[in-house]
């Protein structure tokens, strides 16, 4: 629902009319509308209006000026969001998070709101406005910002229907009902849907409408940070240990006071998520019921918390709201518990230092950090709250491929590309071998994609030689692709990296650690485990991959592990078991029960890519 509603034109009440030509549309659009003069004569628009989605309720209110100047203002439940442009410069601000300043796909976007809260498309010179793929429809596009599908009513030209475009995904919103103020029709009632989750409807009933009101300058200047945020000056950097699982980091944190809690470092997430069964140990109750999204093509249905602390150390953070879904597949497949997810709206007041080599996370004070001398800097800009840096890869049919970068410590993979870049560049024609296997999942489930290796990936002056990539297949999820972003780096690579994320500047920092050159390796059994409940004390084959040197030693999905090695798997975490297939050659005896039956096998383990 975020940024919709200033993303609506108004309409004037008009009689039937002639269905017009495709090529009049736009005319017959803004006589509807009013005719341009009355249009040119608003100055300032104010809307109040009441929101229904995911079981909970919220208001929003937004301004506009003629000049493009837009400012909305949104609360759904405990959560709330703003976003204000003021005609060049525009600036995001979520919760108690930091504020951000838009550009790029951002900006462009924020351009487009505000191009049709003003009656840009009639008013000022710029812009696109054509046919649509359909009868009766109108793409127009503002400067520098995107298309909008507006589907017209054929007697009246108003329209009936709008579609926002967010790569594979669409956002249709239907005008349910009008009224006046001032002589102009706005949208009275709204149904917002996304083709991602079409049985989720939010709805939009308006309030108040308030035409040529003074609108004070200050709406539409840099916000600063929400008052109920105080940042914490540090005189030392704040140091917390991690533990690094599946190339994901845990540390430990409190939740209100209350824990520990092994909470997932994830620079790719914007507030905090936690595990429903955690919570409700802890009793934490949330309200309502949205969905959380991520990479894979499904999704979570979430509840949500006001204002919890988390407790790091000496720092007691507040963020606005906490998202509680079940993570409990998550965290099977990890083979420990996953009790939450956080990041931008609390690490994103600090330079926040990853030290993978010695398993510590710092917090460093903004104002006094100073990088250290060897240090590479990759400035990058925000794709909603995740930084963006420039890289390079260089295949191996010789081409350097330009890309822009998600810097993502929640994936455990070393480079994913979208399916868009993927597609774009013909990626999956070029030199394999590939290797189609079940590597990755995400919070919306299983991903699809296939495993290949690039000659090198160049970041800055730093190159790491022999990537294993992911070259995704998804049709939905955050890895299907767009506009937003080229790739995803992840934990895999940045492991061999001392990483700071300097957030006030928006800059990366990288250093090679102890670890750089080392291999990037996959799996070398072909087996897929998991643990099947709560303990983390179990190991079963979830995947087999056929042809695969657990294929040939016979081993079956379901299949349960009871010793590997000699060691007995309950006395082992399942990140033990798979460090025992990650070298070629290797001669791995697993006792194993099918059933009734145990039996014994040897895997064999050899590169698979």
């Amino acid at each position: 629902m975020r940024k919709l509603l200033a993303a609506l034109l108004a309409s004037a009440c008009v009689a039937p009319r002639p269905a017009p030509h495709r090529a009049d549309l736009l005319a017959c659009l803004s006589d509807a509308l009013g005719g341009r003069e009355r249009l040119a004569a608003l100055r300032t628009v104010r809307r109040e209006a009441t929101i229904e989605s995911g079981g909970l309720t919220g208001v929003a209110r937004t301004w506009s000026r003629a000049d493009g100047a837009l400012r909305e203002e949104e609360r759904l439940g405990p959560a709330t969001s703003l976003s204000v442009y003021d005609g060049r410069r525009g600036w995001d601000r979520e919760g108690l998070a930091p504020v951000v300043e838009l550009s790029h796909l951002e900006l462009a976007r924020m351009r487009t709101r505000a191009w049709l809260a003003s009656f840009g498309p009639f008013l000022r010179a710029g812009g696109t406005a054509r046919p649509g793929p359909r009868e009766n429809t109108l793409l127009i596009a503002a400067p520098e910002g995107y298309e909008t599908l507006f589907e017209l009513d054929p007697k009246t030209c108003l329209p009936r229907k709008q579609e926002r475009f967010f790569g594979p995904e669409t956002v249709t919103s239907t005008f349910v009902r009008w009224a006046s103020a001032g002589g102009v029709q706005f949208p009275q009632e709204i149904e917002d849907v996304s083709s991602r989750s079409p049985e989720d409807v939010t709805r939009v009933r308006f309030t108040a409408t308030e035409v040529d009101a003074p609108a004070d300058p200050a709406l539409f200047a840099k916000p600063p940070l929400d008052r109920r945020m105080t940042v914490p000056r540090l005189d030392a950097p704040v140091a917390i240990p991690f533990e690094l699982t599946q190339n994901h980091i845990y540390i430990q944190a409190g939740i209100d006071g209350k824990g520990p809690v092994a909470l997932l470092v994830d620079t790719g997430a914007n507030s905090l998520i936690l595990d429903k069964a955690r919570a409700d140990q802890l009793d934490l109750r949330g309200e309502g019921k949205l969905k959380v999204y991520g990479s894979g093509s499904g999704s979570l249905d979430s509840r949500i918390i006001p204002l919890p602390t988390i407790d790091l150390g000496p720092l007691h953070m507040p963020v606005e709201s906490a998202r509680i879904a079940a993570l409990t597949a998550l965290s099977h497949r990890e083979g420990r518990p996953m009790e939450g997810i956080f990041g931008f709206e609390t690490i994103g007041h600090f330079v926040t230092e990853f030290d993978y080599a010695g398993g510590m996370l710092r917090l460093h004070d903004a104002a006094t950090f100073r990088p250290p001398a060897d240090a590479v800097e990759l400035p990058f800009y925000f794709n909603d709250t995740k930084p963006i840096v420039r890289g390079e890869i260089e295949l191996g049919d010789g081409r350097r491929l330009p890309l822009d970068i998600q810097v993502d410590t929640g994936s455990r993979s070393a480079l994913d590309f979208t399916a868009s870049f993927v597609r774009q560049n013909r990626l999956l024609e070029g030199k394999g071998p590939f290797l189609r296997a079940p590597l990755g999942f995400g919070i919306g489930g299983q991903t699809k994609e296939a495993l290949g290796r690039v000659v090198a990936v160049h970041l800055g002056s730093v190159a790491v030689g022999n990537v294993l990539c992911g070259f995704s297949e998804d049709e939905l999820g955050s890895m299907a692709g767009g506009d937003e972003f080229d790739a995803n780096l992840g934990s895999g690579l940045m492991k061999q990296l001392t990483v700071w994320v300097d957030y006030p500047r928006q800059r990366m920092l990288i250093a090679p650690n102890a670890h750089f050159g080392e291999p990037i390796e996959y799996d070398m059994s072909g087996l897929l485990f998991e643990s099947p409940d709560d303990s983390y004390r179990r190991a079963v084959v979830r995947n087999v991959l056929p042809g695969s040197p657990g294929a040939q030693a016979g081993l079956e999905k379901d299949d349960e592990v009871i010793s590997a090695g000699g060691r007995s798997v309950s006395e082992m975490r399942l990140d033990d078991l798979r460090a025992m297939f990650r070298k070629p050659g290797e001669h791995v005896h697993l006792e194993v029960r099918r059933g009734a039956r145990s039996m014994t096998v040897e895997v064999v383990t050899r590169r698979l890519i």
